[in-house]
């Protein structure tokens, strides 16, 4: 409804949820420092946030001074201290247990982290739970990131509802104005879904023709029909030559923790 009738639901962008979760966890597994990190200008610009700790460089420094300690270009956006978010100024000095949003080029972003001494190493395993089409896409993007990655699945296939629960459309790329909105994995795995035949409707336009006039409201939409076992295998295949290792009829069911980090998941399977 929303995409036959635009003058009614006057949207501008779609979002693909799976793709944006395998997207952020990408950017998690990158920057693991963060407590928060939000992209704009088209992820050229980030804003981050971090807290001050007792042993933080930044500890008791005016904002003023701050380019002594951080060699790169930031900007401390806003602070919460104990309430609302404050706006600080340049006389404004930092004490612990402050939370700070910074802004940055996502260019910056590592050399922020060094010269704060906050990441020490980086994430080296990842442990993706659920092999739906988010965790087929978080496990891709972590194996092809040189983590090593075990992905568990409850049932004996990949897919989730999209295979197992035969919801068989590979819902679209686009806009409905002709449009291309999800790019990456998510039209990887399209690609992929239909790499041995395809059920029903097979969009030409998109497909085997680079002509934008053919991509409009009224042509056909960047959508599949899929055969749900054939995408279950050939997912399984493609993870498997990334690397990753796949754990079918396993649930993670609780986690050891020190302080904030997990240091093991405990696993239950037949």
């Amino acid at each position: 409804q929303i995409m036959t009738m635009p003058e009614v639901f006057p949207l501008s962008m779609t979002v693909n949820p799976e793709n944006q979760a395998a997207i952020e966890i990408e950017r998690l597994l990158k920057f693991p420092g963060f407590l928060r990190r939000e992209s704009f200008a088209k992820d050229r610009a980030q804003i981050v946030e971090l807290r001050i700790d007792a042993n933080s460089p930044l500890k008791d420094v005016a904002l003023s001074a701050m380019g002594n300690v951080v060699k790169c270009r930031v900007l401390v956006c806003a602070v919460l201290r104990g309430g609302p978010a404050m706006a600080p100024s340049g006389n404004f000095v930092l004490q612990q247990g402050d939370r700070i949003f910074v802004t940055a080029p996502t260019s910056d972003l590592a050399d922020l982290l060094k010269s704060l001494g906050i990441v020490t190493r980086r994430v080296r395993r990842v442990l993706v739970c659920g092999g739906g089409f988010a965790g087929i896409s978080a496990a891709l993007a972590a194996a092809r990131m040189g983590r090593k990655t075990v992905l568990l699945e409850r049932e004996y296939l990949l897919g989730g509802l999209g295979t197992a629960g035969l919801i068989t459309i590979y819902l679209p790329l686009c806009d409905g104005m002709g449009r291309q909105v999800s790019f990456g994995i998510a039209e990887e795995l399209l690609r992929l879904s239909i790499s041995m035949g395809w059920e029903d409707k097979y969009p030409e336009n998109w497909l085997d023709s680079d002509d934008p006039s053919g991509r409009n409201e009224h042509s056909k939409r960047f959508q599949v029909r899929y055969n749900a076992q054939l995408f279950a295998m050939l997912a399984e295949e493609l993870l498997l030559k990334e690397g990753v290792e796949i754990l079918y009829g396993t649930y993670a069911v609780s986690a050891a923790r020190e302080e904030d980090k997990i240091q093991a998941v405990m696993v239950e399977n037949k």
